[in-house]
């Protein structure tokens, strides 16, 4: 029993220090965002232990505003939601952090059983990622992660509308 426990602990160990930025398996192209021009941005509350490894909402939240200003993509009130959501865990001096970018929309879909139909989420765009890092300098690091997946969306919000850029442009 004591061989399995720290077997388990030791491949817990090995897999947790190994963890930096690891991209996961994302939805994250061009097809479904033609003629996005509007949506709302939303970034979910943070929990205590991401404010204790330095991220703050305002910073992300700026930091996705910075990188969609001037693009001729307008955040609003309403429309599809850009949403950023982030949970971290503290274990000692390091911070973990799961992180999640997404653009969808509800809409009220056909169901089977329900005459009045249903209410099903369209995911329009979506990227992933899980960052590690030592805790005093996790927010800033994080804010330039969540940097490149805003530039990342915002590359494929322009290869699908390039059409709107010369409009805005012009």
């Amino acid at each position: 029993y004591k061989t399995l426990l720290s077997a388990a602990a030791i491949t817990a160990g090995m897999a947790f220090g190994s963890l930096t930025a690891q991209p996961a398996t994302a939805q994250n192209f061009a097809e479904g965002l033609e003629d996005l021009q509007e949506m709302v941005l939303v970034v979910e509350r943070l929990t205590e232990q991401s404010e204790s490894c330095g991220l703050q909402r305002t910073v992300l939240a700026d930091t996705v505003r910075d990188e969609t200003q001037d693009t001729g993509l307008v955040l609003t009130e309403a429309g599809p939601t850009l949403y950023l959501n982030i949970n971290t865990a503290v274990v000692g001096e390091v911070c973990v952090s799961a992180v999640e970018m997404s653009v969808h929309y509800f809409t009220q879909v056909p169901h089977p059983t329900r005459a009045a139909g249903a209410i099903a989420q369209v995911v329009l765009w979506d990227d992933a990622f899980i960052a590690s890092s030592e805790l005093d300098g996790h927010g800033p690091y994080l804010a330039d992660l969540v940097q490149e997946m805003a530039r990342d969306f915002v590359d494929d919000w322009r290869e699908a509308n390039p059409r709107l850029l010369l409009i805005n442009d012009g």
